[in-house]
């Protein structure tokens, strides 16, 4: 995402092939954010700091996941952990800063 237009975070999922795959994340978040928004919204603010999972989806080549940022976030570590087929394929960390 360009930070100049909004705050957030993309990344993609390319699997090696064309078929069909199953596909989720998980969030690790480094504290409790004052509110969860979006998907989570229904979600406590603590379930951020065990893990909140995205919904699966089963999808068949490139899978984006973009993410925002909104006032009460947590600054510090986060922690994206990829499953495809149920299955964990990669874990992304991303330090986030004050300005």
């Amino acid at each position: 995402m360009n930070p100049s237009r909004t705050s957030g975070f993309c990344f993609i999922v390319d699997p090696p092939s064309q078929n069909r795959y199953q596909v989720y994340s998980v969030h690790h978040l480094p504290k409790a954010p004052a509110t969860l928004t979006g998907d989570f919204a229904k979600l406590s603010p603590l379930a951020a700091i065990s893990g909140i999972q995205t919904e699966t989806s089963s999808v068949d080549g490139i899978r984006p996941f973009c993410f925002e940022f909104n006032p009460g976030d947590p600054i510090g570590n986060y922690q994206i952990e990829v499953f495809i087929n149920g299955n964990l394929t990669t874990t992304l960390n991303l330090n986030v800063v004050s300005k």
